[in-house]
């Protein structure tokens, strides 16, 4: 991330799945936990909705409209808590994006489990 920021790029971000994300901004890192999934069906899309969420965060936060304008440092940790909320909800939707496309062989998959035997003595 530091050599990335030493390009003179502003704002660094790292999505890390169930760990979370981070951010370098200003020189300082922010590190924030992920929030669990209620039930996970599909990661596909999950890091767009994740970027997604967070861009239009810090635009509304923006008078001008500018993505980076101003200090983000109180901003970021709010923003990016709430861009993990929304890839957490992406997760539980089937298809990409929520479209409701099944993934290839999730139906056979959950009826052969409702048809196979329970292990007993476990």
């Amino acid at each position: 991330m530091k050599e990335t920021a030493s390009y003179g790029v502003p704002l660094v971000l790292a999505t890390r799945g169930e760990e979370g994300s981070c951010a370098l901004y200003g020189g300082r890192l922010t590190i924030v936990p992920a929030l669990p999934a209620e039930k996970v069906l599909d990661t596909m899309g999950a890091g767009d909705s994740y970027l997604a969420a967070l861009l239009c965060e810090l635009l509304k936060a923006s008078p001008a409209g500018a993505l980076l304008e101003g200090d983000l440092t109180a901003l970021l940790p709010a923003a990016m808590e709430k861009a993990g909320s929304f890839a957490a909800k992406v997760c539980g939707m089937e298809g990409a994006f929520g479209c409701g496309i099944p993934i290839a062989g999730r139906t056979e998959l959950e009826e052969w489990e409702k048809m196979k035997p329970k292990e007993v003595g476990g």
